[in-house]
């Protein structure tokens, strides 16, 4: 008896499926709680925070400063268990000071915190940008558009 010829598969995809993730296992996210990171994570989130109350909220400098609230970042734990964030006394305390500096670009709508600390090594910074992405949008806008495009005329 002759041998069969092959039925050629008439969709490879289904056929031969690659092997998962790519070339191997990926990589885990491993999150430091070394002084260091801290502090950038700390000056990350207090950059994001600042650029979205200035430049995406519309708030001006001298109001989100006084509504600014820190947020020491914490080292990273399990799903049961976490260290509660220290007092952030401490981190306005330095700021008033002059070791943590807030700068604020309202032309590049961008902020950068610097925390400057002589006994610890170099300063550690981090910054945040507003973007849109339509450039005929401004923001915030005014308080007219918003109550027209609610169908309101007035307050």
């Amino acid at each position: 008896m002759a041998n069969p010829t092959p039925i050629a598969p008439l969709e490879p995809t289904f056929d031969k499926s690659p092997p998962p993730f790519g070339a191997g296992l990926p990589s885990p996210v491993v999150c430091e709680a070394a002084p260091r990171d801290l502090r950038q994570r700390t000056v990350n989130f207090a950059a994001k925070r600042m650029t979205d109350m200035r430049y995406v909220s519309g708030l001006d400098r001298e109001t989100a400063e006084r509504h600014f609230r820190w947020r020491p970042a914490v080292a990273p734990g399990g799903l049961s268990a976490r260290d509660a964030a220290p007092d952030a006394a401490f981190l306005a305390a330095l700021q008033r000071d002059g070791k943590i500096v807030i700068a604020q670009d309202d032309a590049d709508k961008r902020v950068t915190v610097t925390w400057t600390d002589p006994g610890f090594g170099d300063p550690v910074a981090g910054s945040a940008i507003a973007r849109f992405k339509s450039r005929n949008v401004s923001w915030p806008r005014p308080a007219s558009t918003l109550l027209s495009r609610a169908g309101c005329s007035g307050w």
